[in-house]
């Protein structure tokens, strides 16, 4: 069971690190003078989804964020 637990949150740890790519990715494409919001809204989805994952895995393991 702790091997699961161990796999489970590295898997957390990497969807937070993709998040907060992402959200960088987001911010510089904003900065820009004209920012491609098809692309921002594509990293919006993708985040949300992960955001769901994360919450999937959270409840897997007995915990809420």
């Amino acid at each position: 069971m702790a091997q699961n637990r161990k796999h489970w949150k590295e898997v957390l740890a990497q969807l937070e690190a993709r998040i907060e790519e992402h959200w960088r990715k987001i911010r510089e494409e904003e900065a820009r003078l004209q920012p491609n919001w098809g692309v921002i809204a594509h990293w919006e989805r993708e985040i949300r989804a992960w955001e769901k994952r994360r919450e999937r895995i959270l409840r897997r393991l007995g915990r809420r964020s």
